[in-house]
């Protein structure tokens, strides 16, 4: 018997894309789906598209209005809906490969401590332009994960042990400023497993309406000095490491101390708060990663 998984779609004016997304989650194969969409206010025709793929998938569909509260809390309210078992989180733009979730389930399959499998992801323009991306994994530890936002939500599958975690530390109040990068921290500051998948399986629609996007080149240079100068990586970084603090009762002895150590590094200034940065063993990928850390941190942008 195939073996279940349920899906969690927060969805918000998404009526331009949605259907794509969901004609790819029916598509699934090798695997049973549950999909549990929320909306969020939408002034569209995004309700009635959701209410009709229920329509279609009697048993299957689960609906609910969202809290209004802006993406993380709208995920982290699903995911405190969901039932046992493994969690995928969805995008209501994107477009999936048939075997996406199976892969996930295989990948996952066995492990008995909390664990996420990424998928590969490429870029697509909506009509025959891909680009696959680097592939997200594990590298570089929970000291990695403190600073870099590694996995998007949308290539993510929980197993059954992460998704109880989250969803208890979501019930407990945790309130991250993004799910996704909340969800790879916690799991790997629990001591869980990341396992990446070989295929590309989800295609990442680009338009003018991402909440978040992937800008290239020097477009993409340009938005990481605007984030630290403008102070809105600082304050991502505030709310993320509130949402660690809230859900210390996971984490290993270690995963707490570099997290007092980069807090502590934080509250410093100038040379004194870099050094402090990367000796609390935050760390970017490769060394330019690390010096755009060090810079950071030294103008107060971190």
């Amino acid at each position: 018997m195939a073996e279940s998984v349920t899906i969690l779609m927060a969805c918000l004016d998404g009526a331009a894309h949605l259907r794509a997304q969901l004609r790819s989650i029916a598509a699934q194969t090798g695997v049973k789906w549950r999909l549990i969409a929320g909306d969020d206010g939408s002034a569209d025709g995004t309700w009635g598209m959701l209410e009709a793929f229920a329509a279609e998938w009697p048993g299957r569909v689960k609906l609910v209005r969202g809290p209004r509260a802006g993406v993380a809390a709208h995920f982290l309210a699903l995911l405190a809906l969901a039932p046992p078992g493994p969690v995928a989180f969805a995008d209501q733009d994107d477009v999936w490969k048939p075997r996406k979730l199976a892969e996930a389930l295989a990948a996952l399959d066995g492990l008995e401590r909390p664990a996420i499998f990424v998928a590969r992801v490429a870029l697509w323009d909506g009509a025959g332009g891909v680009r696959p991306l680097p592939v997200a994994d594990g590298t570089g530890g929970f000291g990695r994960a403190l600073v870099q936002n590694i996995g998007p939500g949308h290539a993510m599958v929980l197993n059954g042990e992460a998704a109880a975690m989250l969803a208890g530390l979501a019930r407990a109040g945790a309130r991250p400023m993004w799910h996704d990068w909340w969800a790879w921290q916690v799991v790997v500051g629990a001591g869980g497993r990341v396992v990446t998948g070989r295929e590309v399986q989800v295609l990442y629609r680009q338009h003018g309406g991402n909440a978040v996007g992937r800008p290239t080149g020097i477009s993409a240079v340009l938005r990481q000095v605007r984030r630290v100068l403008d102070g809105r990586l600082r304050a991502e970084m505030d709310r993320q490491l509130g949402a660690l603090d809230q859900s210390r009762a996971v984490l290993t002895g270690g995963a707490s101390e570099q997290l007092d150590a980069l807090r502590a590094a934080r509250a410093r200034r100038g040379w004194a708060r870099a050094r402090g940065v990367l000796k609390s063993g935050a760390r970017r990928g490769g060394l330019l990663g690390q010096a755009k850390l060090a810079v950071a941190a030294l103008v107060g942008g971190l």
